[in-house]
């Protein structure tokens, strides 16, 4: 469980990078 939230942390920063530029 601890593990699916930190894949959504990942890749909201992912998308996140994109996204401000």
């Amino acid at each position: 469980m601890e593990d699916d939230r930190h894949v959504l942390s990942t890749v909201r920063m992912l998308v996140g990078v994109p996204l401000q530029s």
